[in-house]
């Protein structure tokens, strides 16, 4: 067999340059992966008890993604609780989630050409009704600044943008 000779290029900002605009078809798919993440914390919001597992959870989370459009998860969930809410990129285990108790829920919805959004929202408190209503508050902020800045793009005096009629 005959082997390639390959040389590696160092590059900089190659790939940068190259994604730094986006076609309308591509702020669409991102604009639903940030819906459909938005719509999966408000779901789980709504289900997580006092004893949970946090592996239960973190399927309910998946279900509801792939049930609601998700081509697949860009990544593993994370739900971690009390303890394992200080680790980063926690695997979800058999603990049970507990009041007063801070809970972390890392999540991506995939879109079909590729794109995903990827929501991380840390909360600490029981599970009540008003922690849950302000945890879906805070998705629900996060979500209308990040679409906020999508129109911004839009309006700001970036020609390749502004004036880009196939992204108007």
């Amino acid at each position: 067999a005959e082997r390639l000779k390959l040389q590696l290029v160092p590059t900089e900002s190659l790939v940068e340059s190259l994604r730094a605009v986006k076609e309308k078809e591509e702020i669409t798919c991102l604009i639903k992966a940030v819906e459909l993440a938005e719509a999966a914390l408000e779901y789980i919001a709504g289900e997580l008890h006092p004893g949970m597992k946090e592996k239960e959870v973190a399927w309910k989370i998946e279900k509801f993604l792939r049930e609601k459009g998700s081509e697949s998860v860009p990544f593993d969930i994370i739900v971690s609780s009390g303890p394992n809410a200080a680790l980063p990129h926690a695997k979800p285990t058999e603990r049970l989630l507990s009041h007063s108790e801070p809970i972390v829920i890392d999540l991506g919805a995939l879109e079909e050409i590729g794109y995903f959004d990827d929501l991380n929202f840390p909360f600490k408190g029981s599970l009540s009704n008003s922690t849950l209503n302000a945890f879906i508050g805070f998705s629900r902020e996060y979500c209308r600044a990040l679409r906020d800045r999508i129109s911004d793009l839009f309006e700001e005096a970036n020609p390749e943008i502004r004036d880009n009629e196939d992204l108007q």
